[in-house]
């Protein structure tokens, strides 16, 4: 992941490797601790390559783009790419929200894709799932579902 990126930016890579005290081009490339599949780790990688991505694409086509979008991680790139803050600050940022979702105790997360909203909220109801809800509506046939303690499955599948 980024493999072309970290040498052709090198001030940006070092800058991230300073703020998140760690090679994030090690990270990315090689992952020797077995870390990138872990949250804290994941979120700070996604967040650099896609920045380094998209400042080659402006260094290549020297187009800023009429607007910009992302969903949830992406957000942050998103806004980095309308100048909302900095690399540095969007670093600190994800690096933190990867910290507090690693952070989270009790529950998990998981991406149904293929299924319809309805037909999941129909079986998590029908099998009394009493702490399992519909957290977010990605696309039409991608939802996610999430652990939630205490919760009855009437108030989590509530849309």
């Amino acid at each position: 992941m980024g493999r072309d990126l970290f040498d052709q930016f090198p001030a940006m890579t070092e800058m991230a490797d300073s703020e998140l005290g760690y090679s994030i081009k090690n990270l990315c490339l090689e992952d020797p601790n077995k870390q990138l599949s872990q949250t804290q780790f994941t979120q700070p990688a996604m967040i650099v390559v896609n920045a380094l991505s998209y400042f080659g694409k402006l260094e290549n086509t020297r187009q800023k783009p009429d607007f910009v979008a992302g969903h949830s991680l992406g957000e942050y790139n998103a806004l980095l790419a309308a100048n909302a803050f900095d690399f540095p600050t969007g670093l600190k940022l994800v690096r933190k929200r990867g910290e507090l979702m690693a952070g989270v105790t009790g529950g998990a997360m998981a991406a149904i894709i293929g299924v319809r909203p309805e037909r999941i909220s129909e079986i998590l109801y029908n099998f009394a799932f009493d702490t399992v809800g519909v957290a977010n509506y990605n696309e039409p046939l991608q939802t996610v579902i999430q652990v939630l303690s205490g919760w009855t499955s009437q108030r989590c599948l509530r849309r």
